[in-house]
């Protein structure tokens, strides 16, 4: 992905790489391995989550205590406050 007009596809257009909806997928796949549960707060759309196998609350409050019935009261979280606000960093990374 060193071309630029696949950069500038990307960054102005609203293009991706074909690969981009595998890999996408794939990630998906790990968290679901290694994970208990996987929560979306405050979602705009939820519709969207749920479609790919995500649990979605309004507030972090709700999530913690629907998440008490997989892991009880000490949870382990990983919480990405700016997802999908700023610049993405790989997941590997």
């Amino acid at each position: 992905m060193t071309k630029q007009k696949y950069i500038d596809n990307y960054r102005f257009n609203y293009e991706y790489h074909p690969y981009h909806a595998f890999s996408m997928s794939d990630y998906d796949h790990i968290a679901e391995i290694n994970c208990s549960a996987i929560y979306i707060v405050g979602a705009q759309v939820p519709g969207y989550a749920m479609a790919m196998g995500v649990t979605t609350r309004s507030t972090f409050e709700e999530a913690l205590q629907d998440a008490k019935r997989y892991v009880g009261d000490q949870p382990n979280i990983l919480a990405l406050p700016k997802s999908f606000k700023l610049s993405a960093v790989h997941q590997t990374m």
